[in-house]
This record gives structure tokens, sequence and C-alpha cells, in this order.
């Protein structure tokens, strides 16, 4: 077994009595962390600020729909984990792995081994979350995110500060009631 999921094994043990998981165990399946792990990095690179935050929008839009799998959402969800890689950085991000080792799709121009520590801690941190033991950084306000290169989006932004994402709640109503 890797130090990686020893470290995330024990990690879940000592947070699993602190707080409530923000999704059921049932649904935190090797595939689901892995899925979850690989869309952080796709849409945050290491930044753990933005990992939390994405976690919990996903959270929330699995809660609107549970009969679906919360990897299945994580696929649905994040647009670097939907269909062919198009790039070369999807295709090493898709390969990241849950052992640890290095990616089959890893570029020939970077080393893993400085890397692989970082990728353990958002494998843990991602174990931590589901365990309970990782606030919402929004506060529960955050329902999208979207970086540099996306539209913006109608919802009010929540959380940007620190992020190399924005955050957005819901749209606000229009109008309101007239007095």
């Amino acid at each position: 077994m890797s130090r990686a999921l020893v470290v995330a094994a024990a990690l879940l043990v000592a947070v699993s009595a602190s707080a409530a998981p923000p999704i059921p165990a049932s649904q935190w399946t090797p595939e689901a962390h892995l899925l979850l792990a690989r869309a952080q990095v796709a849409e945050a690179d290491w930044s753990t600020r933005d990992h939390d935050a994405i976690a919990w929008v996903l959270a929330r839009r699995w809660a609107m729909r549970p009969r679906r799998s919360f990897a299945s959402l994580i696929r649905q969800y994040s647009a670097p984990m939907r269909g062919t890689p198009r790039t070369a950085r999807q295709r090493w991000v898709r390969s990241l792995r849950l052992d640890g080792q290095q990616p089959q799709w890893w570029p020939r121009s970077a080393r893993w081994s400085r890397s692989r520590g970082e990728w353990s801690r958002v494998l843990g941190r991602a174990c931590e979350w589901a365990a309970g033991g990782v606030p919402d950084p929004s506060g529960g306000s955050a329902w999208h995110w979207g970086g540099i290169g996306d539209p913006p989006l109608r919802g009010h932004p929540v959380l940007g500060l620190g992020t190399r994402n924005t955050f957005y709640g819901r749209r606000r109503a229009q109008g309101g009631s007239k007095k």
C-alpha cells in the first residue's frame, strides 16, 4: 500500500468523528476519490483553497440529484474530466494515479519527484474533506466556479481572493416584492 493511501486512511479515521461528511460514505469510492483529486488539479493546479471550494461545490450539486453517483457528477461537471483529453495537460492530469506513481502522460520536461508530494497532499486532503474535516471556504454560498478563460457567470462572486478561480453564488432574484 502506498504511503499516500496510508496517510489518507489515517486522516479519514482521525477526522471521521469530528464533523458530518459532505457526501454519504457509499459515494466515496476509489473512483470518486481519484476523479475529485484529478478535477481539483485540472481546475486549479495545486491550490488547496480552490480544491476545498471545488469539492464543496460538487457536493452541493450532487445533493440536488443524489440518484447519480458522485463520481458521475464530477465527470459531468468538471470540463477537463469530460470527453477525450484535448491537451497534453488534460492527458497527464487524467493519468494521475491513486498509488502516487508517475502518471503515464507526465511531461518529459518536468520531474515527477518534484510534484509527487503535491499529488499526495491533494489525495490526502480529498479524504479529509470526504470525512468532514475540511470547512467550506465559501460558507456554503458557492455553487459554481470559473477561471480566467471562462465566460463570466450571471451569479454573484462569493469567493475569489486567494484562489485561482472565481466562485459564484446562485443568481439573485430579480426585482422582489414592492412595498
